[in-house]
């Protein structure tokens, strides 16, 4: 429900709304990438360079833990 909201407030051209909703989102869950890409272009858009690097970082962060997750998971079977 976060995506589809934040969604349509970036559509409405309603950014920081956008941006409120896609950092609720990553508060319950931090570990989502595509939450925290969605930021980081969002805020691209917006000209917040600082913050947009800082949630790609977050996102590629969560990716690197799924795959060592995966990647252990599989050492396992």
């Amino acid at each position: 429900p976060y995506l589809r909201l934040a969604a349509e407030y970036a559509r409405s051209h309603m950014s920081a709304k956008a941006a409120s909703v896609y950092r609720q989102a990553l508060a319950v869950d931090p570990r989502n990438p595509e939450i925290a890409g969605e930021l980081g272009k969002l805020l691209l858009l917006r000209g917040d360079w600082d913050a947009a690097i800082k949630a790609f970082a977050q996102g590629l962060a969560a990716m690197k833990k799924e795959q060592d997750f995966r990647r252990d998971f599989a050492d396992l079977a």
